[in-house]
């Protein structure tokens, strides 16, 4: 291509005159547009007036910026220092261009540019700068890569008055959910300390326009259904001392650790079930009220919960193993870790300016939007087996919509979502109790101090990835199609983790009991764990695939699964 476009500049230079009255595109343009770097080089060095050559309101270097070409961003402005001045019919520079099409690699490289600071925040001809353009498209990284930026006025309105963040409240507004992009970025520039204009100051918040009373009403049912659950498991096991009675003693600040956190799990709890009966009253701005007030209350208690069973597992662990204590501390800072960046951007009670609280949020927000739009599983095993078996998309059709998300039955998500909210939650209730105990008698662990910490750690995995799952689906009730795809990517192997180690632990605390009373007991029963576990995990393996499988050990235990399955299918045709 760069042989035929050398020849045709040195034969026909004719065709790459300036002339305001073509009827065609320049070449120039079309270069710009789809990001031929060499070609740009080559006329630029010949024909550096090219740069000033307009098209349907568009010059070369904003179609380069609207399709994120740093490169030929670069080369007009080595050519054509002027260029960067130019504007589209819409009055809008690079940078604006940039922001409104989501090009984040263009949006950093003319703000780390000096020479290009005065494109920062000018206003196009509806007075947008490119922040406005930015909020109003719903592009999460470009709002986020610009409110970092400390020159980027926050405060400036547009010609209806408006500040970047009423332009993105505006766009949650409307009579269906918000989608989850949209509140995002609504939250991002909230977190960044963007103002409302003072005649739009007391508008309505955007999550409160076209209230669904369904959607808040499955958000109140869960959040009331987990909070229940947490004061019921705080209030038993504040009653009894982890472990033996002799734990405390050998460790008292863990155990001043278990008593305070679990209490403050249990009050919070409390607080937060009572709130949410208010929010039943039916009273929109009561519901949003509540909402408000319960998400960080729900998220200070489950945290205390995860606390408190880290301090009463350790106290159980502590008497047979100092190792296996580390080891519980060790899991479960990985545990609070993980529920803490999942459930951080639920809610936001203020803007921060502190960098390092903004950090905390931002490496949250790029986590939840990393997979929110990927090709999600499907649940109909055809597809499901070409998958794991690598089978590839034909380019043209790469980016098609996923067939898991075309036609989405929001009732057919929210009875799943229901389910497994209850289950994950039955899961680490019963856990979060056992993990307080020692199975059996307080000397079955010491003739089998390996089955102990079998069981205290695979415990542990399971009340923490547990916790995890909770949190996902409360994400999931926010409405948004694809974060419930998102949501359930996630939770689904997640919860299958959780409950492959509530077996593995039941087969460990029930060995240890019976193996005080027969060894051939303990045996039959590390049999029939065995057996339920196979079966478990046949069962619930092909609900999810993560990726395809190209080791064939791994297809092979995805093949009989779903041998299985269609066969149980095929009869239930033939009926």
């Amino acid at each position: 291509m760069l042989g035929i476009l050398t020849l045709v500049l040195r034969e026909w230079p004719d065709l790459f005159a300036v002339n305001d009255r073509s009827k065609r595109a320049h070449p120039v343009l079309v270069a710009a547009e789809i990001g031929y770097l060499d070609g740009i080089r080559d006329i630029l060095d010949k024909f550096r007036e090219c740069s000033f050559v307009r098209w349907e309101g568009n010059f070369p270097i904003t179609l380069a910026s609207t399709g994120g070409h740093v490169e030929i961003i670069q080369e007009f402005l080595k050519h054509c220092p002027d260029s960067r001045e130019l504007c589209n019919m819409k009055n809008q520079n690079i940078l604006h261009a940039a922001a409104r099409w989501g090009k984040d690699k263009a949006v950093s490289y003319i703000l780390n540019n000096p020479e290009l600071q005065m494109l920062i925040n000018e206003k196009d001809s509806d007075g947008n700068t490119p922040l406005h353009l930015a909020a109003e498209a719903g592009y999460l990284k470009i709002v986020n890569i610009l409110t970092w930026d400390s020159r980027v006025d926050l405060k400036v309105l547009n010609e209806q008055g408006m500040t970047a963040l009423d332009v993105a409240e505006s766009h949650v507004r409307g009579p269906s959910v918000p989608s989850f992009r949209q509140r995002l970025t609504w939250q991002a520039l909230r977190i960044a300390g963007a103002p409302r204009a003072k005649k739009m100051s007391h508008h309505q918040n955007p999550a409160s326009s076209g209230t669904n009373n369904e959607f808040y009403k499955d958000r109140i049912n869960t959040l009331t259904l987990v909070s229940t659950l947490v004061a019921t498991l705080t209030f038993a096991a504040g009653l009894t001392s982890p472990g033996n009675d002799d734990d405390s003693k050998t460790n008292p600040g863990m155990f001043h650790a278990f008593v305070i956190t679990n209490a403050v799990a249990l009050y919070s709890s409390i607080s937060v079930v009572v709130a949410l009966i208010w929010a039943q009253l039916g009273d929109r701005d009561l519901v949003l009220a509540s909402l408000k007030f319960t998400l960080p209350v729900l998220g200070l208690s489950l945290a205390m919960v995860s606390l408190a069973f880290m301090a009463g597992a350790y106290l159980v662990a502590y008497t047979v193993s100092t190792g296996l204590a580390y080891s519980v501390l060790v899991l479960a800072s990985l545990g609070f870790l993980t529920f803490f960046v999942i459930f951080i951007p639920l809610f936001t009670t203020s803007s921060l300016k502190h960098r390092f609280a903004r950090y905390v949020y931002y490496y949250s927000f790029c986590l939840l939007v990393k997979d929110m739009y990927s090709h999600d599983p499907d649940p109909r095993l055809t597809w499901q087996a070409l998958r794991i078996a690598g089978a590839p998309r034909a380019k043209k059709m790469s980016h098609h919509q996923n067939p898991a998300s075309s036609g989405t039955n929001n009732e057919f998500y929210k009875d799943r979502i229901n389910t497994l909210t209850l289950v994950s939650t039955l899961v680490a209730t019963l856990t979060f109790a056992a993990g307080l105990t020692s199975p059996g008698n307080d000397d079955d662990s010491k003739p089998n101090p390996g089955m102990f910490h079998v069981f205290v750690i695979t415990n542990a995995v399971a009340l923490y990835s547990s916790i995890s799952v909770v949190v996902a689906l409360i994400w999931a009730q926010l409405g948004d199609r694809d974060l419930v795809l998102a949501s359930l990517k996630f939770t689904l192997p997640v919860l299958g983790l959780s409950l492959a180690m509530v077996s593995l632990a039941f087969m460990a605390g029930a060995y240890l009991v019976a193996y005080t009373v027969s060894t051939g007991l303990a045996y039959s029963v590390l049999v029939l764990a065995s057996l339920g576990f196979l079966t478990f995990f046949v069962i619930f393996i092909p609900l999810f695939t993560t990726s395809s499988l190209k080791h064939r050990f791994a297809r092979y235990v995805y093949y009989y699964s779903f041998c299985l399955l269609v066969k149980v299918i095929l009869r239930g045709d033939d009926n």
